[in-house]
C-alpha cells in the first residue's frame, strides 16, 4: 500500500486534534 505524503499530513493532523482535544477535555 502505498501512502501519499498528503494521506500522512491529514492522518498527523487529526492525531493532533484528537491529542489536543483530549488534553483541553482534561
Amino acid at each position: 500500500v502505498k501512502i501519499q505524503l498528503i494521506d500522512f499530513v491529514y492522518v498527523l493532523a487529526v492525531a493532533g486534534l484528537i491529542v489536543g482535544g483530549l488534553i483541553w477535555l482534561k
